[in-house]
Parts: C-alpha cells; sequence; structure tokens
C-alpha cells in the first residue's frame, strides 16, 4: 500500500506539471510584443494636462522613427523621434504651455493632437500599420473590439499590466479589446523615456512572450 502511495504522488506531481507547462504561455500570449497605448488623459482638470503614454513592453529598444499618431480630429501627424527603452515608457503632451511641474518632462509636445473627451480616439501607427489602438465612448473613430467607458475629468485611462493590474509589471497587457485591457485611474501618472523601467510579468532575458 506504501509503494502504491508513492507511485500516486509522483503521478500527481507530473501532472501539475504537465498542467502549469500548458497554462503558462496561454497566459504570456496576453502581454504584447509591441508598443503600446498604455495611458492617456483625454479630459484633464486644472493643473492638468493631456497627455498619450507609451510602452515598450519588450526586451528591446524600439526606434520610434517611423511612428506617428492619429487621433478623431485629423488624419496624420509629424513621426515621433527618438526610441522607447526596453520595457521603458515614451510621454507626448498636447500643450505647449502649463504642463504641470510635478509631472516628468514630456518626450514629444504635440499641440495639434487633438481628442474627443467624451468619446475619442487615438491609434498608433508604425511602418504603414496600425500598431495599436485605444477607444473611449459611443462611437470613437479607433478603438479595438470595445472601446472603454468614458473617464471622469482628471482620471486617466492606464493600460493593465495583467489580467489582475500590479503597477510595478508595466502595462503591457493585450487582448484586442480596450475594456478589458484598460482600467480607469484617478490619479494620472504619465512616464517620460527617463522613468523607470517596468518590466511585464511573463519577461525574463530580454524575451518577452507575445
Amino acid at each position: 500500500m506504501a509503494e502504491t502511495r508513492r507511485i500516486w504522488t509522483r503521478g500527481t506531481l507530473l501532472a501539475i506539471a504537465a498542467a502549469l507547462i500548458c497554462v503558462a504561455p496561454a497566459w504570456a500570449d496576453d502581454i504584447a510584443d509591441h508598443v503600446v497605448v498604455s495611458e492617456i488623459l483625454p479630459l484633464p482638470a486644472d493643473g492638468q494636462a493631456v497627455f498619450i503614454e507609451l510602452y515598450n513592453p519588450t526586451g528591446r529598444d524600439i526606434s520610434l522613427d517611423a511612428y506617428f499618431l492619429r487621433s478623431d480630429f485629423k488624419d496624420e501627424y509629424p513621426a515621433l523621434s527618438g526610441s522607447i527603452p526596453a520595457y521603458g515608457f515614451y510621454l507626448v503632451s498636447t500643450s505647449e504651455e502649463g504642463w504641470p511641474v510635478s509631472w516628468p518632462t514630456p518626450d514629444l509636445v504635440a499641440p495639434m493632437l487633438e481628442f474627443d473627451p467624451v468619446s475619442g480616439g487615438v491609434a498608433l501607427i508604425g511602418d504603414g500599420a496600425t500598431v495599436d489602438m485605444l477607444g473611449w465612448g459611443i462611437t470613437p473613430t479607433y478603438y479595438e473590439t470595445t472601446p472603454c467607458n468614458t473617464p471622469d475629468t482628471s482620471s486617466s485611462l492606464e493600460r493593465k499590466s495583467g489580467l489582475s493590474h500590479d503597477d510595478a509589471d508595466g502595462n503591457g497587457y493585450d487582448t484586442d479589446n480596450n475594456i478589458f485591457d484598460f482600467r480607469v485611474r484617478g490619479e494620472p501618472e504619465p512616464q517620460n523615456t527617463n522613468s523607470d523601467i517596468e518590466r511585464p510579468p511573463s519577461s525574463a532575458d530580454g524575451i518577452t512572450w507575445g
């Protein structure tokens, strides 16, 4: 009887290990392998400013020289410039003046970028293809599957790090469904290329699943 118990225990452990191997890649597939829109503040309160934050969930720096943003009110904008670090951020402001001194300096100021704060959207274009989209409200021009609910004044839309969010794990969760991938953040936290990097939960040794 004791020998039977040992065999059963070994078989159970093997079954558990096999289940973990099968489950892990499926979970990791929800982390993007490209630059994503990670946070946006469409309707700032007094003392704030509209911003769009990008995040790089991969283990390599990515040049943004062939990237640009589109919004509801205009079709095309000058290309972004510079690069976004591995596991790092890139910050775009639409305000030439009145940028909060407590926020990090934008990597790019694009005053021509306009958003509908009630029902708007943004598309990130790279190398002639749509890389990512975020929309909110009822009829945004750009969104993925289902747009987010319109956030309140002074609240931003922030991409989650995973099915449950952890601020230390970046913002790489991407199921191609805005309403699942984003959460409302009551206190916006814009980050730029000099901000601390944040590794996604499925990244290891410079390789990111997705």
